[in-house]
């Protein structure tokens, strides 16, 4: 009998990420707020009931703070399974400060592991994932990561710091898509088509995420609400980077402005 995984939160990134655990041979037991998202795995009726029937991996990646708490601390969250023998995996985007204050909370070991790659690296399992926690909670979710992850790189004895690894990716990112933007305009201006400026600036030093992957960003926009898909991740956690500065007394000038362009540069919907 294979070895069974709570997964709580099927959607874009869970439901692919669900996919690979199966395909390396772990029994899924999930649950997603939406039904039609458990079609593909063992059904569970609450985040409770997906802890119970976990032999002992549970992973939350559910898109915001209140969705976590609730999952964890809700009247049929994960702790209403009763159980300390389980190690709950945090895959969701959130921020240290609140990360920290979950896992004191809890009564069973808590890890954060957020992921970069987006939906194609949970598709093909080659998600980076940056976790944090105990090291022998790491050593035993270590495989089931590994069936998702392609990079599983540990970076805290603690929960918290792989949080702040990953909003400090958020935040090279966004500040990398507003350079790109602007320097598209710049040169549009001078009259140079942006395929001719993109094919120079991926094998120069102004090169980045952005640029090489310019088809996928581009694609952000042609939604019609801005705080869903992936540019509503990276607003999100633009605001839990505002939020954690503000806290801190950071100054991060820099992350101020990406929020502030991101959403403009939306609304105009003329990239």
């Amino acid at each position: 009998m294979s070895e069974s995984v709570g997964f709580i939160g099927l959607g874009e990134m869970g439901g692919p990420m669900s996919r690979r655990l199966q395909q390396a041979g772990y029994t899924v037991t999930g649950f997603d707020v939406d039904p039609g998202r458990m079609a593909h795995v063992e059904a569970a009726a609450s985040p409770a009931d997906a802890a119970k029937r976990a032999d002992r991996v549970v992973i939350s990646i559910v898109r915001t703070l209140q969705q976590t708490e609730i999952v964890l601390f809700g009247g049929s969250g994960i702790s209403a399974a009763g159980r300390d023998d389980i190690d709950v995996v945090i895959m969701s985007t959130i921020d240290p400060g609140s990360m920290e204050r979950i896992a004191h909370r809890a009564h069973f070991p808590v890890l954060d592991a957020p992921v970069s790659g987006g939906v194609l690296g949970a598709e093909a399992g080659t998600l980076t994932i940056m976790v944090a926690g105990a090291a022998e909670a790491v050593t035993r979710i270590r495989p089931v990561l590994e069936a998702m992850g392609e990079k599983i790189l540990v970076v805290g004895d603690h929960p918290g710091p792989g949080q702040a690894i990953k909003l400090a990716n958020q935040l090279s990112l966004a500040v990398s898509v507003i350079g790109t933007l602007e320097a598209l305009k710049l040169a549009k201006q001078a009259g140079v088509a942006p395929e001719e400026v993109l094919k120079v600036l991926a094998v120069s030093t102004g090169s980045s995420w952005p640029i090489l992957n310019y088809e996928t960003v581009r694609g952000w926009w042609e939604l019609e609400d801005p705080d869903v898909g992936a540019l509503g991740i990276i607003l999100k956690d633009l605001g839990s980077i505002e939020k954690m500065g503000s806290e801190s007394r950071l100054d991060l000038p820099a992350a101020e402005l990406a929020l502030e362009r991101l959403r403009n540069a939306w609304a105009d919907a003329g990239l």
